[in-house]
């Protein structure tokens, strides 16, 4: 195991050509979305129908009813 400092110093002793592409594939993707614990899928940004509240829905309801209430962008 290695803390985020270690691996960081690890990258920077890499020729730079090797860390900017390590650096690439490590921030590769949406990591602002969750995923859907049951799906695997990203969920999207869904507003509650009672008082408008945004939140988390997955994308295969109403097969899949899981939902995240936390700072979903409205």
């Amino acid at each position: 195991m290695i803390d985020g400092n270690g691996l960081l110093d690890k990258m920077a002793a890499l020729p730079p050509e090797k860390s900017a592409a390590l650096l690439k594939f490590a921030t590769t993707g949406d990591f602002l979305t969750p995923t859907c614990p049951r799906c695997s899928i990203k969920m999207i940004s869904r507003q509650s129908t009672k008082g408008g509240r945004s939140f988390w829905g997955c994308r295969n309801y109403p097969q899949c009813k899981q939902t995240i209430f936390a700072s979903a962008p409205g």
